[in-house]
């Protein structure tokens, strides 16, 4: 299971992670592995909302996180 989770914050395409993001949000409850690559996700999304289609950056209030 952490080679698996380890294995998703290697990747680095947007478009590979869709999947991905619709598994964790139809989960009822996260397990440890589903909240690494959850954590993965939000990384690499980050990471690369430049070139995601119509991305916008999101402006958090202060002391969100």
């Amino acid at each position: 299971r952490a080679g698996a989770a380890a294995a998703l914050g290697v990747l680095r395409d947007p478009r590979a992670l869709m999947p991905l993001r619709e598994l964790i949000m139809e989960a009822e409850e996260l397990g440890e592995l589903e909240d690494t690559a959850l954590k993965s996700f939000k990384k690499i999304m980050a990471a690369n909302w430049q070139s995601i289609p119509g991305a916008t950056p999101q402006k958090k209030p202060a002391g969100t996180f």
